[in-house]
């Protein structure tokens, strides 16, 4: 057999052929790898959403006061005075204001069962009149209107996602 006119690669072919599929190959390890982080913040960004998502239904399921006719004053939202908070869940809240200055870290259920699984999230409410004319205004007076705002946040507070809405005071006459 005659080596010369023999057909295949030579071990200096492979060489370079691996060389230069190295020299490819390496720049899109890279991209892949900032699609795999980016994935994953987009994964946390829409557990956060459902977090607050979740809170603010709960709270709007609740009335809109104790008593819709004779509204709490502006410096008492939040869980009547009769009621003690560092015993309470967001079970026993009777009104979205109860839930002003809420907070839960990790996130509970409303029957206080804790969320392990979000160890790593929290969530905070505030509730506060806000004026007629402007949402954005907070009022210091009792209006017909109350913003509640829930903000989730993670990785140390580095990251939040908020949540807003207002919801109004209907009374029939």
């Amino acid at each position: 057999m005659d080596i010369k006119n023999s057909k295949g690669f030579t071990l200096v072919e492979i060489l370079i052929s691996v060389v230069i599929l190295a020299m490819v190959i390496v720049p899109f390890i890279g991209v892949f790898t900032s699609g795999i982080k980016a994935g994953g913040a987009a994964q946390k960004i829409v557990i956060g959403n459902n977090l607050a998502q979740d809170l603010m239904e709960e709270i709007l399921s609740r009335q809109f006061d104790e008593d819709p006719s004779d509204l709490t004053p502006p410096d008492q939202l939040g869980p009547e005075l009769n009621e003690d908070r560092t015993n309470m869940s967001p079970n026993d809240f009777d009104d979205v204001d109860d839930y002003n200055g809420y907070v839960d870290a990790p996130p509970e259920e409303v029957d206080g069962t804790v969320m392990n699984e979000y160890d790593e999230y929290s969530r905070s409410v505030t509730v506060e009149y806000v004026t007629e004319d402007d949402f954005n205004i907070v009022a210091t007076e009792t209006t017909p209107f109350k913003r509640i705002t829930v903000i989730v946040t993670w990785e140390a507070g580095q990251q939040n996602v908020t949540l807003m809405t207002v919801p109004a005071n209907y009374v029939r006459e």
